[in-house]
């Protein structure tokens, strides 16, 4: 009788854009315990990524556990290497609503403003694909370098999220993604922004 939100849910598309820039012998995500099932046994080479894309992701999470509401999440990227792109979210969203016709699929936002057009495309995350929340990565920028949300990249990110009526900026904190980015992955700035912008939640993962 409990309610359960899954506040970070992953997949991947098997057969997105971001594989032309995977080098062919690579094999992404082939480590992760979820990347053997029975939808990827009968296909070669990278057919394993079927184990953790769409389908097998819907049945897991809205079929095959109590899960109620699940919020879908992205990983750190440029928009041209993004695993699953805003467009193939929102499909499995309405997939997913017509299962009951509830709504239990929320989005993110990928925003890392620290990198060209990420604060830009904000807008088209809130105004035609209505995502929830926003997520972002401090740890993650050009070069390595990271940012931290109380300097002037950050107070640019929650100041145009506030302006866009979308207050819940998800962070990914803690683990860092090496020795650069390492500062950027504690939580000094979180307290300083959370006095600041007293309307705006901040929900700090990891």
């Amino acid at each position: 009788d409990e309610f359960i939100f899954d506040v970070q849910g992953h997949y991947v598309d098997p057969s997105g854009k971001w594989l032309d820039q995977v080098p062919q012998f690579a094999r992404p995500f082939a480590g992760m315990p979820k990347a053997d099932c029975e939808l990827g046994e009968d296909q070669a080479g990278r057919g394993y990524l079927e184990c953790l894309g769409p389908d097998e992701f819907v049945k897991d999470v809205f079929l095959d556990s109590d899960t109620d509401l699940m919020v879908l999440s992205f990983v750190p990227s440029t928009r041209e290497s993004e695993p699953v792109t805003i467009e193939a979210a929102d499909a499995v969203r309405r997939i997913v609503e017509r299962l009951e016709g509830t709504h239990r699929l929320l989005l993110h936002g990928r925003v890392n403003p620290n990198q060209p057009g990420d604060l830009e495309g904000m807008d088209e995350l809130a105004q035609k694909w209505g995502v929830s929340a926003w997520k972002t990565y401090t740890q993650y920028g050009p070069g390595g370098k990271g940012y931290f949300l109380s300097d002037e990249v950050g107070t640019r990110f929650i100041e145009r999220a506030r302006k866009l009526g979308v207050k819940v900026i998800c962070v990914h904190k803690g683990l860092p993604f090496g020795k650069q980015s390492y500062e950027h992955s504690q939580c000094s700035d979180i307290g300083v922004v959370a006095k600041r912008f007293p309307d705006v939640k901040f929900l700090i993962y990891h």
